[in-house]
């Protein structure tokens, strides 16, 4: 809801705020991938990301950023950052539940 008054603040117009949101969700993904880069290399990762994960790209509402979330809890845990994983990934579970 943050995003969506920030963008509100601008423009009226739906397109820009998917573009935003699209944004966010891209550098959630990037941000994540350079956590997990000992795992895999990283343009591999974000193929991977785009051949498999993008297809919820285009339910940007909910799907998403949930995803792109959840990615980043996941990362985060694997480097044993335990509380913000935990915190990142139960924020992406109520991104997608709202």
């Amino acid at each position: 809801y943050f995003m969506n008054w920030v963008v509100s603040r601008f423009t009226l117009d739906p397109h820009i705020y998917y573009t935003v949101l699209a944004a966010f969700c891209a550098t959630v993904v990037l941000i994540a991938i350079m956590l997990l880069r000992a795992f895999a290399p990283v343009a591999v990762m974000w193929l991977t990301y785009m051949l498999t994960a993008y297809v919820e790209g285009f339910n940007l509402l909910r799907q998403s950023p949930a995803l792109a979330l959840a990615v980043l809890g996941i990362a985060l845990v694997l480097r044993e950052r335990y509380r913000l994983g935990l915190v990142v990934g139960g924020a992406g579970l109520l991104f997608h539940n709202s």
